[in-house]
């Protein structure tokens, strides 16, 4: 059972070591400030329908036809940075 929780904390540890590497960002506090904003901002272009139209049908529509577009954003962003094509991961 020792063994089994020690090993358990060395992979955590070796996980942990090479997400901080591969987060290193060299602006930490500029990139969670853009993340956050993106992420209220695509919060509400989803929810914003709900509270303007009455009907559920015409709300889900609407967010619907919101979501597509952020989707498709978010594809072409994680793409470019990856240097793939964004139309297959779509």
């Amino acid at each position: 059972m020792i063994g089994r929780i020690q090993r358990v904390e060395i992979t955590e540890r070796c996980v942990h070591r090479r997400l901080a590497a591969r987060a290193s960002h060299p602006r930490p506090r500029r990139a969670a400030l853009y993340a956050g904003v993106a992420y209220l901002r695509t919060a509400l272009c989803l929810i914003f329908p709900w509270f303007l139209v009455s009907g559920y049908l015409a709300a889900f529509a609407w967010t619907a036809r919101n979501a597509v577009p952020i989707i498709w954003r978010f594809t072409f962003y994680i793409s470019a940075a990856r240097d793939r094509p964004a139309a297959p991961g779509f």
